[in-house]
């Protein structure tokens, strides 16, 4: 079993239990698909699952975003969330991947120390709109090992 995956399914169960948002949750190896309604609009999530951030992973991501993109139905709200390991090389990644990963307006990732159950979360464009971008990779480093 992957421990990651098995820890996002129990986030997503216990994150909606006073909610109550999700329609439909459904797992596909190292993703779900929810489906949510939150005020009385429909968001559909993909949640992906990488133990670790690479070019591989990067091209996936990349991929689901091109095709949220040309979904037609612009009332319909999507997002995209990663999970990922809580380690250095992970954060680093998204360091040097800042300048695609800033401009995915409906991406968010959690970093999560599987052993503390702790997470931290950043929303790339959103934190590039409030941040200075110069002292980014300190920054991020120092979100890491607030959960070591």
């Amino acid at each position: 079993m992957n421990k990651l995956v098995d820890w996002t399914e129990i986030y997503l169960t216990y994150a909606d239990v006073l909610k109550k948002q999700i329609i439909n949750l459904k797992k596909n190896n190292n993703s779900f698909f929810v489906e949510k309604n939150v005020e009385r609009e429909k968001v559909f999530e993909t949640i992906f699952c990488f133990e670790k951030l690479n070019k591989n992973n990067l091209k996936k991501i990349k991929e689901h975003q091109n095709t949220d993109s040309s979904n037609t139905n612009s009332s319909i709200k999507t997002k995209m969330i990663v999970v990922t390991i809580n380690d250095k090389e992970n954060t680093i990644f998204l360091a040097n991947n800042w300048s695609w990963f800033k401009k995915q307006k409906n991406l968010s990732l959690f970093f999560v120390n599987l052993k503390k159950n702790e997470k931290w979360a950043i929303n790339p464009y959103t934190h590039d709109l409030i941040s200075d971008e110069k002292f980014l990779k300190e920054g991020l480093l120092s979100l890491y090992e607030s959960i070591l």
